[in-house]
């Protein structure tokens, strides 16, 4: 660059080298300069290519690692939402097995409590009839010796004679003998709620007595009889005693067509009609224990 006047080189003879040197200077110099503008020119272009490539990876590497982080969260998910389904269907398995075992447990201690149960209920039944039993055997012993006391009758004869049982055909009357009823010798006839019965000893003897005291109400004062003698409530009202050989009575009640033996409430007996007994009421007795002279 040249300022104030332009002086024009002195273009000597000696001075034509020196101009031809700053000639081809200057040329170098105008084409470097051009060449480093087109170099700049180029660096640019790179700059940016690069800048623009550099956000392109930029991106890229934003979306791949948007897209890591979404299948890593997906994948755990899978894996959380898996491992919950095994835990809850392990969790599902050990309560049903725990279930059925507690289940099975149960049913085998309560089979087992029932099964304990009914031994024990057995057992007491068992002992309890025989408990009745001995104490209805002994009842019927403290009559059986009581009953000369009372009344003075003899049973030496039959003392040590021993009834063998009988084969019945029907049961044991309760409350009311009925046409046909019968007793055995040391068979009895009680009221409903046991508190008195009609007993026939092995000497013949009728006897009607109360359970809890074994108290003696009335009786046939009819011994000399034995194992085979027997009570019966006969078809035309009668109620008789036999002893063997079986002919007439040794004991028998007046004639009630249509009567039966029944208990009333103070433990007396009663030949009372058939429609009069189902009424269920006392009194209206045809003939009663309570006419005969006996102890109360």
């Amino acid at each position: 660059m040249f300022t104030g006047t332009t002086q024009k080189p002195n273009i000597g003879q000696g001075s034509t080298n020196q101009f031809n040197g700053w000639f081809v200077t200057t040329g170098y110099a105008f084409t470097l300069g051009r060449d480093i503008a087109a170099l700049a020119q180029k660096l640019e272009k790179v700059q940016a290519s690069c800048s623009s490539g550099y956000l392109a990876l930029t991106t890229r590497v934003q979306s791949l690692e948007e897209s890591m982080k979404n299948q890593l969260a997906n994948t755990t998910t899978q894996f959380n939402q898996a491992l919950s389904d095994r835990v809850h269907s392990l969790e599902q398995s050990i309560k049903n097995e725990l279930t059925n075992t507690t289940t099975q447990s149960n049913l085998a201690l309560s089979a087992r409590v029932q099964s304990l149960e009914q031994s024990i209920k057995n057992e007491f039944t068992t002992a309890t009839a025989q408990f009745s039993n001995d104490i209805q055997n002994l009842r019927l012993m403290l009559v059986s010796r009581l009953t000369p006391l009372a009344f003075g009758v003899d049973i030496a004869a039959h003392a040590s004679m021993k009834c063998s049982l009988k084969k019945r055909d029907r049961p044991l009357p309760v409350e009311t003998m009925k046409i046909d009823d019968y007793l055995y010798a040391e068979e009895q006839f009680c009221s409903t709620d046991n508190a008195t019965c009609l007993y026939l000893q092995s000497n013949g003897n009728l006897v009607l007595y109360q359970t809890s005291t074994l108290q003696v109400i009335w009786t046939t004062n009819s011994g000399g009889g034995d194992c085979r003698s027997f009570v019966k409530m006969q078809g035309d009202g009668r109620v008789g005693l036999y002893h063997y050989p079986y002919g007439v009575a040794e004991w028998v009640t007046p004639v009630f067509r249509g009567a039966e033996l029944t208990f009333q409430k103070n433990g007396h007996l009663c030949l009372k009609m058939q429609s009069k007994i189902a009424e269920g009421q006392d009194g209206n007795c045809l003939w009663t224990t309570d006419l005969i002279a006996a102890p109360v």
